[in-house]
């Protein structure tokens, strides 16, 4: 017959010796603690089949000496002479009552009485043969295969009992698994380390090149707000801007006022020739309708100038766009850094702050959102304004109704048809000024549209340098930082088309200048009928010269800030030294961190193993449970 060991094994699947889990000492005290439970399951007519028969001779009250092994009596009886006497049980308390002689509850050789008091048993009246019926407490041991005093057809619910405590315990042993806690972890953190030391090696390197950068003393004049590059080329822009259209040098003298100015006493040279148009007396009748023709030919030239203007805000537009996408590709990119705090953070914070640049202001310098130079000024605005006021030169009422280059062509026509060659020919001199100031706002435009494409390439470098560093620090979010770098390119390619339509307006500017030219040469002839009028053109071309002596100015502005960028552009260039090598210690620590992802691969595998084996566990745990409760409530109904 197998012992209860192999009954557990067999029900468990368990080895169990003198070092397992549970040990053969564990496995015997459960034996005897299943036998125990099983007993006090019982009915009364089958714990009778566990219970001894011993012997003690009953004493007085208070000198009680028969020790009970367990708390369950089954019977007790006191030998009278001739029969055994049953005993009944009385409270501990009765005792002394039982014991007198004199009171109505004392006990007597043919109805005695029983007691148990502080663990001992006791009949009553003293000095009688007693004779007590006591359920054992069992001592199981593992290797035995019956239990002494205990009804066979329920003994297989010992086993089954020291089973399922023996699942528990060996379920309880698995909270720790040293091929985890100490091998396999133990080899990831060795390896996280490594990782860790070489990335504060490159973090050390990334910290210099910050360092540096901060440690620039005031010789380089490239950071604070005194006379600092970055403040030189913004302060050179203002400057060229404002002597523009902003009152500087001084109010009623910047270019749109000289312009004003001139314009002013062109006008007036209407007056002068109001007394030579009767004097007119030929009719160059010849070369009025190549004029008319040439004229119309400008203006077609000037609106389709007006069209690829148009063109290149859209791709304009386009690039602002793929900046917009830019920016978006980088707000997941700072998702992906660890801290709020982190250099990568502060560096993808850095671009971000760049792109921004692009559509809200938030720095300088700005393309978009600056309302003191983008939005309600100059910049990209003033683009339009000037193409604008070109073409209202032409046909748009400006500087009044009946002075426009239609109105003048009309009035040139008409004096032709009059003969009177003499208006004519002022009119045809009110043309060209016309023209040449339609030449100047086209120009104003182009000189706009070029600080802007400055500013968009610096901008575009300036986020192209940061996502440089993004990349050189954590390679991981380099598919982002490729992303955007293809969305900042495009928006570069985007700019260049706009530069395509750049020139191209600038071509039929050019067309719209050599029909100038044309209309010139034709009316060069007229030249005799406008002496009256010398007075006045001599005034505007002063306003001409004034003006063309403050566009150089604010040319020389423009070209301080290129040099102030250059400079810029080669003490940044400098700092890259800092960070070589940086790539390479990301690479080394990456490796490191691959091994460490293999041991908790190998963690994972251990991890899934044991809970599969609790699993088993605490399935067999329950099924064994139920067939014990299951026989339990046999062995009650019995």
């Amino acid at each position: 017959m197998a012992t209860f060991e192999e009954q557990v094994e067999a029900l468990t699947s368990l080895s169990i010796d003198g070092s397992s889990a549970p040990t053969q000492t564990e496995l015997s005290q459960f034996l005897s603690d299943g036998a125990m439970e099983v007993i006090n399951s019982m009915p009364p007519n089958l714990k009778m089949f566990c219970a001894t028969e011993d012997t003690f001779t009953s004493t007085a009250v208070g000198s009680e000496a028969e020790t009970l092994d367990s708390a369950k009596v089954l019977s007790v009886t006191r030998n009278d002479g001739t029969i055994e006497q049953p005993c009944r049980l009385i409270p501990a308390t009765l005792r002394g009552r039982a014991s007198d002689s004199d009171d109505m509850n004392k006990a007597t050789t043919t109805d005695p009485v029983y007691y148990i008091y502080n663990g001992k048993l006791n009949a009553l009246p003293a000095s009688g043969s007693c004779k007590y019926l006591e359920v054992n407490n069992p001592s199981v041991a593992y290797g035995d295969s019956a239990i002494t005093n205990f009804p066979d057809e329920y003994e297989y619910l010992t086993p089954l009992y020291a089973s399922v405590k023996s699942l528990q315990n060996v379920m309880g042993n698995m909270n720790t698994v040293a091929a985890l806690d100490t091998t396999a972890i133990g080899a990831i953190s060795t390896e996280l380390n490594k990782a860790d030391d070489i990335i504060n090696t490159a973090k050390t390197k990334i910290d210099n090149y910050y360092t540096d950068i901060a440690d620039i003393d005031d010789t380089t004049e490239l950071w604070d707000n005194t006379n600092k590059r970055f403040q030189v080329v913004r302060d050179a822009m203002l400057n060229a801007q404002n002597l523009i259209d902003n009152n500087l040098p001084g109010s009623g003298t910047d270019a749109f006022d000289i312009l004003g100015n001139a314009e002013t006493a062109y006008n007036a040279i209407d007056a002068n020739l109001a007394d030579a148009e009767t004097v007119l007396g030929s009719d160059p009748t010849s070369g009025s309708n190549d004029i008319v023709v040439a004229l119309t030919a400008m203006k077609n030239q000037a609106g389709s100038s007006v069209t690829a203007l148009s063109n290149m805000a859209g791709e304009i537009g386009k690039a602002v766009g793929e900046v917009s996408g830019a920016v978006t590709e980088i707000g997941q990119a700072i998702g992906l850094a660890d801290t709020s705090s982190s250099d990568i953070k502060t560096a993808i914070e850095a671009i971000e702050s760049a792109a921004q640049k692009f559509r809200d202001g938030v720095g300088d310098p700005s393309l978009l959102g600056d309302e003191d130079t983008y939005t309600t000024g100059t910049g990209m605005t003033s683009v339009k304004l000037y193409v604008d006021r070109a073409i209202s030169y032409i046909n748009g009422n400006h500087p009044n109704a009946d002075y426009d280059l239609t109105a003048n062509l009309a009035d040139i026509d008409a004096e032709l048809t009059n003969e009177d060659t003499e208006l004519a020919n002022a009119r045809m001199q009110q043309a060209r000024s016309t023209i040449e100031a339609v030449n100047a706002d086209l120009k104003i435009a182009d000189a706009y549209i070029k600080e802007w494409t400055t500013l968009c390439d610096t901008l575009i470098k300036e986020v192209n340098a940061f996502s440089s560093e993004v990349s050189s620090r954590f390679s991981w979010i380099s598919a982002k930082a490729q992303n955007w770098n293809g969305k900042l390119a495009a928006s570069k390619a985007y700019i260049d088309t706009a530069n395509g339509y750049l020139s191209q307006a600038n071509g039929f500017n050019s067309n719209v200048q050599s029909y100038a030219n044309e209309v010139q040469s034709r009316i060069a002839f007229s030249s005799s009928y406008i002496t009256a009028s010398r007075a006045r053109k001599e005034q505007g071309d002063s306003r001409i010269n004034q003006l063309n002596a403050t566009v150089a100015v604010a040319g020389q502005e423009l070209a301080r800030a290129n040099v102030a960028i250059s400079e810029i552009n080669s003490i940044i260039a400098s700092y890259k030294l800092d960070i070589e090598g940086v790539p390479s210690y990301l690479q080394s620590a990456q490796s490191y961190i691959s091994q460490a992802q293999g041991y908790v691969a190998e963690v994972n595998v251990r991890m899934a193993r044991e809970e599969q084996r609790y699993k088993w566990y605490q399935g067999q745990q329950a099924k064994l449970q139920a067939d014990y409760d299951k026989g339990i409530q046999i062995m009650k109904g019995s």
